[in-house]
C-alpha cells in the first residue's frame, strides 16, 4: 500500500509531535524542551551489544535485547553448508533475509530464502534455516 496525500497514519503515543504535523496535533513546546539533553554520549551508551540466543539450537543466533523493548531482534549468520533451528516463541515473529540464500522449514512446509524475502512466523512455530552458500537473517520476536 502506498500513501497518498489523503491517507493518514496513526500517531504513536511514544513520539513527541513537534514539527511536520498539523498545529492541533503538536505537543506542548515545554514538553519538547524538557526532553532535550545536551549530555554527550559514548559509543557504549548507544550501541546495544549482542548476546548468544538460547533460541538458536546450534549456537548460530545472537539476540539484541533492548532494556525496555516489546520485542527482541534475533540475528542468524550461517556460513556455507550450515543450518540453525530457531525455537518457537510465545509471540509472533517477522523474519527478514538480509543476505544470501537458503531454505526455511517451518510447520511442515519448505520455503525458498533470498535477500529481501520477509516471512511471518506464527507463535509456537520453530523455524529451521539451511544454506549452501551463506545466509543472514534478522527476526523480530515478541
Amino acid at each position: 500500500m502506498s500513501l497518498t496525500r489523503n491517507d493518514t497514519v496513526a500517531r504513536s503515543n511514544n513520539v513527541l509531535n513537534v514539527g511536520f504535523c498539523p498545529p492541533a496535533d503538536r505537543n506542548n513546546v515545554d514538553t519538547f524542551a524538557n526532553t532535550l539533553t545536551f549530555k554527550t554520549h559514548s559509543k557504549e551508551d548507544v550501541i546495544l551489544p549482542p548476546k548468544k540466543s538460547d533460541k538458536g539450537k546450534k549456537g548460530k543466533t545472537l539476540v539484541y535485547s533492548p532494556p525496555m523493548s516489546e520485542f527482541d531482534m534475533l540475528k542468524t549468520d550461517l556460513a556455507k553448508g550450515e543450518a540453525e533451528e530457531i525455537a518457537a516463541s510465545e509471540g509472533p515473529g517477522v523474519l527478514i533475509v538480509t543476505s544470501g540464500q537458503g531454505v526455511l522449514r517451518a510447520d511442515g512446509e519448505e520455503f525458498k530464502l533470498s535477500e529481501g524475502y520477509i516471512f511471518f512466523i506464527a507463535p509456537g512455530i520453530s523455524a529451521k534455516l539451511e544454506t549452501q552458500d551463506g545466509l543472514q537473517t534478522h527476526m523480530a520476536v515478541i
